[in-house]
């Protein structure tokens, strides 16, 4: 079924391409088993790479105790970091026992690429560590309009803790996941805001140094034109002429203030957006900072959890 390398088969990779996480001190063979693991992105996966679950002290691929296909979520691409689980059944489970397993991730072609933490199989706790649930059942298909009934589940206590300690590991999961992705975000983010900061800062100097160019030229030309306007007084002859230099320069004194007047909305305007910008930051820096406490609430539950 599997081909093996003698040479790879219980060598480790020195930085793990495959990493098991949440994986208990104990589990219960009468309930299925659920293994979580990662493939960073340095993991080229194959739909027939396998979980075995090993006595430990195994020498060789071969002495799985059962395994598993290591199936991966629909949309995976090579080269990208994903989180997945495996399911163990219970009827090909050890039996309780003191024995340790723990679980090995192999490739198609034989390579360990990881192994978990051991851990054991152990019967639930006596009857005065059981606890009962109610489980609502619905009807058989065909009788949907009749009342669902209650059934009372008699379950260990242990096995009940387990269950609710997965399912705050998994949720505290889910909110480290997308507090780093918020995180990503907001340095994405920055990033855009300091470049563009730099792009309006440089946008601003180029204006402010276009503009103070103008305001001299505006200034050396009404000073022309006061020069031109005494001439204009004391030499009549040359009248005409006069006129018509000063019909240009009163024209280029109206498009350099029209030009003065464009610029300075071009400025308010860019100081409006880096505001904006400066607002939108801090509006995710706030939600960082509400993930980081729904994050650190997941954490001291898990911990009430693990307590009882």
């Amino acid at each position: 079924m599997f081909s093996f390398s003698l040479n790879s088969s219980i060598t480790m990779e020195k930085q793990a391409s495959v990493v098991f996480h949440n994986v208990g001190q104990m589990y219960f063979p009468e309930t299925r088993v659920e293994c979580h693991y990662s493939l960073t992105a340095e993991h080229h996966w194959s739909s027939k790479d396998w979980i075995g679950l090993f006595q430990v002290g195994w020498s060789s691929v071969k002495d799985y105790h059962t395994y598993t296909w290591a199936l991966v979520p629909e949309g995976y691409a090579v080269g990208a970091d994903v989180n997945s689980c495996a399911l163990f059944q219970a009827f090909y489970l050890p039996r309780p026992s003191p024995v340790e397993y723990q679980f090995v991730y192999v490739t198609e072609g034989g390579e360990v690429c990881a192994h978990s933490r051991n851990f054991t199989f152990c019967s639930p706790k006596p009857l005065d560590e059981l606890e009962t649930m109610k489980e609502d059942r619905g009807e058989e298909e065909g009788d949907g309009d009749e009342e669902e009934e209650e059934m009372l589940l008699v379950i260990p206590k242990a096995q009940l803790l387990q269950s609710q300690l997965e399912d705050s590991l998994k949720e505290q999961e889910g909110v480290k996941l997308e507090l780093e992705m918020s995180q990503r975000e907001m340095e994405t983010e920055m990033s855009k805001h300091k470049v563009a900061q730099r792009e309006w800062e440089c946008e601003r100097g180029a204006m402010q140094k276009e503009l103070s160019e103008l305001r001299e030229n505006l200034g050396r030309n009404r000073n022309k034109l006061r020069t031109m306007e005494g001439k204009h007084k004391d030499v009549k002859e040359t009248g005409e002429s006069l006129n018509s230099e000063l019909t240009q320069l009163l024209s280029e004194k109206e498009e350099d203030e029209l030009r003065i007047t464009d610029l300075e909305e071009d400025v308010r305007v860019l100081t409006d957006c880096g505001r904006e910008t400066d607002a939108a930051l801090e509006r995710m820096k706030e939600r960082v900072k509400k993930m980081c406490d729904q994050m650190k609430h997941e954490e001291e539950k898990r911990k009430s959890v693990e307590v009882k």
